[in-house]
């Protein structure tokens, strides 16, 4: 055997070796086909989140308006009750956003405040962290319980029902927030407790030597003083006015007393008559020496505060000044020079628009 016959030879190619290449070059032309495919399908579906991001970026023109998403609503369903409302774009674009940014997992039931300007992002994050809107119930100073409670009846978003009015004078006037659904007998109790809380803390800072046996008999003046002057700066002397009348065990003639008795708690419809002022009534005040057996209505701060501070002096009496405010004085004398004076700006025959003060019902200036 020679040199050149050792030499090994590489085998010729089978005919069948050709068919198996041709199927792997096929196999790589799919696979790169899936591969473009795939990312072209990534790119896409890229873009679809980000314009639904985008969307959610959009912020809302329309107008302010309250949705209330009910307990137990799911992803799908709040994106469905946004869209309707035209607060978000579709409902794509809220599911979108939530999943990705994992909000969809905290959503809370509420009544939310949606407004001019709120992005879907925005509105998304408030719904996530239960950012509810907040109701307001405002406790006018001076109304009487009767008066809070048929409020609290007519107020919109609060359930259940007051069955008996609140005792007069233990409700404090304020601004309460509440949420929707909260019942209205929470709400009274947060309103007796700061009542009480006010009240404590303004007796125990009340100047000394007043004619004032306890913190009760401070609410029912204050109640008293409430409601005879709208003027700020006369809480204090009517205050004082009143609390002389007690240090000397003189009638406090308020005609608020007679009007709370002959209206049952409720405004009178009508000015007060010399019948009103001679009705036996334990709250008629003409008639009944110290104050009555419980507030004619709900003091606010001011009031009790200027009962708790008001500097005792001489003066005994006031009469309306036809300005809104009074006109003050320490004698019956100038007392009555004072009412001749209103009568005859007022007119003799005008019927009684204003409070007044120590004139005794035979001479006062009421309709018959």
């Amino acid at each position: 055997m020679t040199d050149n016959d050792s030499t090994l030879q590489s085998p010729a190619p089978q005919a069948n070796d050709q068919p198996a290449a041709a199927l792997v070059k096929s196999k790589q032309r799919r696979f790169g086909v899936l591969v473009l495919l795939g990312m072209a399908l990534w790119m896409a579906g890229f873009g679809w989140f980000g314009l639904q991001l985008g969307y959610m970026r959009v912020p809302y023109m329309g107008e302010e308006q309250l949705i209330v998403i009910a307990p137990g609503t799911g992803l799908r369903g709040i994106a469905k009750q946004l869209t309707e409302a035209g607060v978000v774009r579709s409902e794509s674009s809220f599911m979108a956003s939530s999943l990705v940014f994992g909000q969809h997992r905290r959503f809370k039931a509420g009544e939310y405040q949606i407004k001019t300007g709120q992005t879907g992002r925005q509105i998304a994050d408030a719904i996530a962290n239960g950012r509810v809107y907040q109701r307001l119930f405002t406790v006018v100073e001076g109304f009487t319980s009767r008066q809070v409670v048929q409020r609290l009846e007519e107020a919109e978003g609060l359930t259940g029902e007051v069955a008996i009015a609140p005792a007069e004078g233990t409700l404090l006037p304020e601004s309460y927030a509440f949420r929707r659904g909260e019942k209205r007998p929470a709400l009274v109790a947060r309103m007796q407790k700061d009542m009480a809380q006010v009240v404590q803390a303004i007796w125990a800072s009340r100047r000394e030597g007043l004619p004032m046996r306890n913190a009760k008999d401070l609410v029912i003046l204050a109640s008293i003083v409430e409601a005879e002057t709208p003027q700020p700066e006369e809480r204090a002397r009517v205050a004082a006015v009143y609390l002389n009348r007690l240090a000397r065990n003189m009638p406090l003639q308020a005609d608020p007393t007679v009007a709370y008795a002959v209206g049952d708690g409720l405004p009178m419809d009508r000015p007060l008559t010399r019948a009103d002022l001679a009705i036996e009534h334990p709250f008629n005040t003409y008639h009944i020496n110290g104050l009555p057996p419980t507030p004619i209505g709900n003091p606010g701060r001011a009031s009790l505060w200027a009962v708790a501070q008001a500097q005792l002096g001489n003066e005994l009496f006031f009469v309306a000044d036809g300005k809104g405010g009074h006109v003050f004085a320490n004698t019956y004398e100038d007392h009555l020079a004072n009412v001749a004076a209103w009568r005859k700006s007022k007119g003799a025959n005008e019927s009684r628009k204003a409070n007044d003060v120590g004139i005794p019902p035979r001479i006062n200036p009421l309709n018959p």
